[in-house]
């Protein structure tokens, strides 16, 4: 997956990438990391 950014995802896509992280199992840099998500995008 590509890194993201409030700029360039829609809602509907940050709601579906928060409910993989929350049902990963993973913490939440553990998941950003694995999806080359920077943590303070995922947190932003």
């Amino acid at each position: 997956m590509e890194a993201t950014c409030k700029a360039c995802v829609s809602m509907e896509e940050l709601i579906r990438l928060l409910n993989e992280c929350c049902h990963s199992g993973m913490t939440d840099v553990d998941w950003c990391r694995t999806d080359d998500i920077a943590i303070i995008t995922f947190y932003n």
